[in-house]
């Protein structure tokens, strides 16, 4: 590798785009977000996603490594610390647009709604568990961190680019729950638990704030509230857990609801 090839350079242009992506108005100005090491960039990449740059530390190019042939650009060390979000960078990261996907027509409306989680481990692990459990958009209301933020994207490991993710106001989500969706909240005081309802008609399940709950807005909803039971007096789950739990619960049901209206084999 010619030395001339490698930027060591803060003033480089490249280096201050993807340099920018580390703030949140310029993701949104940009529409693009940073995906951080090689095995996260490639699971992008198998959904259909093209990554518009690949940035590559000095000392971990290799013959042959697999992102190879895309718009590579390799930074000498030092430079590259600064565009890694981590403490202990993998040497590679990607810019890649963010995603325009829609919920898929003829399925019943299954949303996750995300209320103040300030958490981007917890927020990472919602939309993560929302694309295993069939979610059809998850709802991101004021007051939460931005999904596209490098810790969100880690924890969430590429499903930013399996389900929809839209931005939206509380009367905005109010104007879909008066159209026929239930609206559920997870509330470790609940009186009716999440594995007696009925999940399977078009739901709405909001995860409020670490801590502090669901927002003043939002209970102005007034959302039905579901607890998960817990044993060993154990208080409450982290939000990540807790709406986790509550999104496989309701994929459940729909699997089973599913599976008993199938006709029957007739061979």
């Amino acid at each position: 590798m010619p030395p001339e090839s490698v930027i060591r350079s803060r003033q480089n242009p490249i280096y201050k785009q993807i340099r920018s992506l580390l703030r949140r108005d310029r993701r949104h100005k940009e529409r693009a977000f940073l995906v951080e090491g090689p095995r996260f960039i490639e699971d992008a990449i198998a959904t259909g996603a093209e990554p518009t740059l690949i940035a590559v530390a000095e000392s971990t190019v290799r013959a042959g490594q697999p992102l190879a042939g895309r718009a590579v650009r390799v930074f000498g060390d030092e430079l590259f610390e600064g565009l890694s979000d981590t403490v202990h960078s993998q040497g590679t990261l990607a810019v890649f647009p963010i995603p325009t996907l829609t919920p898929t027509e003829g399925i019943t409306p299954f949303l996750l709604v995300v209320d103040a989680v300030q958490d981007p481990g917890n927020l990472g692990t919602l939309i993560r568990s929302a694309s295993g459990a069939g979610v059809t958009e998850v709802v991101v209301l004021p007051g939460t961190v931005d999904p596209w933020s490098p810790k969100t994207v880690r924890a969430a490991a590429a499903a930013h680019f399996l389900v929809p993710i839209v931005s939206s106001t509380v009367d905005a989500l109010g104007t879909r729950i008066g159209a026929g969706m239930e609206l559920l909240a997870a509330d470790a005081n609940a009186d009716t638990s999440y594995d007696n309802c009925a999940l399977t008609g078009p739901i709405a399940v909001v995860v409020g704030a670490e801590g502090a709950g669901l927002s003043a807005s939002v209970r102005a909803l007034d959302p039905t509230p579901i607890s998960i039971p817990l044993e060993s007096g154990l208080e409450s789950l982290n939000a990540g857990v807790a709406g986790s739990v509550i999104l496989f619960e309701a994929s459940r049901q729909r699997r089973a609801q599913a599976n008993s209206t199938k006709t029957p084999d007739s061979s």
